[in-house]
């Protein structure tokens, strides 16, 4: 990959570290900057986290830590409608990377910084922050550069505060789904958008911890009550269809039987309801 950078790029990246550290920081950091400068300087500071962090010491792995969180709050400030999604996916990545490399230690600082993001900083504050529990478990199961260890590790810590992230889900999706509708409902379109993407965040962190977080977990915190709900929005009906799509695929696993079985069980009868309920509509349209 290294071969196909850019001249310029392959300076920066692969040069002095401390040098690419504050690029990065000045592109990423440029508020209302071109899509293409900001997009640059979050790739710079990412290759500095997951290609060069064995050659970064503990100062600058602490500075590198502090940037990417601050970096994320500062997107998050800014609004969703000043800052292109792919930038805000690009703040999200890089946390969600840095939590890689560091391991599974560093859930316990990281977890109740997403969590205040998410529940105090608006809505592009808590579409931050499910993006960000969107690409942690993503980056965690896909990255090659993990070693198994390492990937076990992140893993089985996300799983420990699986219990409370799920429960954080579930309020963002009712409370932004409520102003979405209601924004909506009073014309303002640019606040419906926004807290439309929260939902959509939501939903898209969902369908990855779906893939292997336990089901009766996922099921108790009230997701699928909800996405079963969401079925009937033609904005977000491919979202909740995908994590329920995703749990009536799940194996039984290390779960316990008779809970895993009423869970699923719950599951059916979700989409059994919200099949019967867009029947309904298909019917009605047909006069």
């Amino acid at each position: 990959a290294r071969r196909h950078l850019p001249p310029a790029a392959t300076q920066v990246k692969l040069g002095d570290i401390s040098q690419a550290l504050g690029v990065g920081v000045a592109l990423a950091s440029r508020a209302g900057g071109a899509l293409e400068v900001r997009h640059f300087g979050f790739s710079v500071l990412q290759f500095l986290v997951s290609q060069r962090w064995r050659e970064v010491g503990v100062p600058e792995q602490q500075q590198l830590a502090a940037t990417a969180l601050q970096l994320l709050k500062s997107v998050a400030a800014e609004g969703a409608a000043a800052v292109p999604y792919a930038v805000r996916c690009k703040a999200a990545v890089l946390v969600a990377d840095l939590a890689q490399v560091e391991g599974e230690g560093a859930l316990r600082w990281l977890m109740p910084e997403v969590f205040q993001l998410g529940e105090g900083g608006g809505a592009a504050g808590a579409e931050a922050a499910a993006l960000v529990l969107r690409w942690l478990p993503e980056e965690a199961a896909s990255n090659g550069e993990m070693s198994a260890q390492g990937r076990r590790g992140l893993l089985g810590s996300l799983l420990e505060v699986v219990s409370q992230i799920l429960p954080f889900l579930y309020r963002l999706l009712e409370a932004h789904y409520s102003q979405a509708v209601a924004s909506a409902q009073r014309g303002d379109a640019a606040a419906a958008e926004e807290h439309g993407a929260v939902v959509t965040a939501v939903l898209e962190a969902t369908c990855a911890l779906a893939e292997w977080a336990p089901v009766v977990t996922i099921v108790g915190s009230g997701i699928l009550h909800a996405c079963s709900h969401l079925l009937s929005a033609e904005q977000f009906q491919i979202g909740a269809c995908d994590v329920l799509k995703q749990l009536a695929s799940r194996k039984q696993g290390a779960e316990k039987p008779e809970p895993y079985r009423e869970a699923m069980q719950l599951v059916l009868e979700s989409l059994m309801a919200a099949a019967g309920r867009l029947l309904e509509v298909e019917y009605a349209a047909l006069g």
